[in-house]
């Protein structure tokens, strides 16, 4: 933030610069929070100058929405189709549906933090669940609405949270940083798993890969049920050349705890690369 700058610690321990602002010609451009989508691009909020900006995996940097007061936390939904953003100022949270390479349409106010105190300020950092809850640090709750904006619960903090991330080795865990320290919440819903590296570091390299290969074409985060708010995701590996192709439904168990798809990829791959739609 200090700097204007993005950087991205990698699995070898080094430091990358992904983007650079220019605080010569405005110094209020000094990113805020962001977060990574599916490809490697990054949202990222600038408050001050109230922007969305978005950085392609190519570095390719664009606004894809301005007069956003006060623009503060972000996150997508688990399929991506949606960016939610916090305003902090009026403790709004506005969502964007989310375009081709990275552009945002369909601006949209999806919930208010109504806490009859408007001189409190504070929509802050934000997470999002696999049922595709919204979470977002309030000036004194975490607050949790569903993906219509009805909301569900809140969460008391022992002092201000500023932010939250789902994190532990079932996602059940919601850490809750603050001026008071790092908290944890356990939850009974776990979080949205990060996409698996194209490559194992040395230390996994044992691990099946989940690179793509050439000759098959993936589809990931479709939609095949809906149970009021919550949609269920699947994932397809489709071989290419002319089909028709034979199909390999691959079903996991283990329900919201264990049953995370990502375990799986490496198998629908090599399905895929054997003939199989998976």
């Amino acid at each position: 933030n200090g700097t204007g700058s993005i950087r991205c610690l990698g699995q070898d321990n080094q430091w990358t610069l992904l983007h650079q602002e220019d605080l010569s010609k405005d110094k209020r451009r000094k990113p805020n929070d962001l977060v990574v989508d599916r490809s490697g691009g990054v949202y990222f909020t600038l408050t001050g100058p109230g922007e969305v900006v978005y950085v392609s995996p190519k570095g390719k940097a664009q606004t894809v929405a301005s007069d956003v007061q006060t623009p503060n936390g972000l996150i997508l939904s688990p399929d991506e189709k949606t960016l939610y953003v916090s305003e902090y100022v009026p403790k709004k949270i506005l969502s964007f549906k989310v375009e081709k390479n990275g552009a945002l349409s369909a601006k949209t106010l999806f919930a208010q933090m109504d806490d009859g105190q408007p001189e409190l300020k504070g929509a802050d950092g934000m997470s999002v669940d696999r049922a595709g809850n919204v979470y977002c640090a309030g000036p004194k709750d975490i607050w949790i609405w569903d993906a219509k904006g009805k909301l569900l619960d809140k969460i008391v903090c022992p002092q201000r949270a500023v932010n939250c991330a789902f994190g532990g080795t079932q996602l059940r865990d919601l850490y809750l940083s603050g001026f008071g320290g790092v908290h944890v919440q356990r939850m009974k819903v776990s979080g949205v798993p990060t996409q698996p590296p194209a490559k194992w570091p040395d230390s996994q390299a044992s691990r099946p890969s989940v690179r793509v290969p050439n000759g098959v074409s993936q589809m990931l985060d479709l939609t095949y049920a809906e149970y009021g708010p919550r949609k269920m995701l699947a994932d397809l590996f489709v071989p290419k050349g002319k089909g028709p192709h034979p199909a390999a439904l691959i079903i996991h168990g283990g329900g919201w705890i264990k049953g995370d798809k990502m375990k799986f990829r490496a198998m629908g791959l090599e399905m895929a690369k054997r003939g199989f739609v998976s």
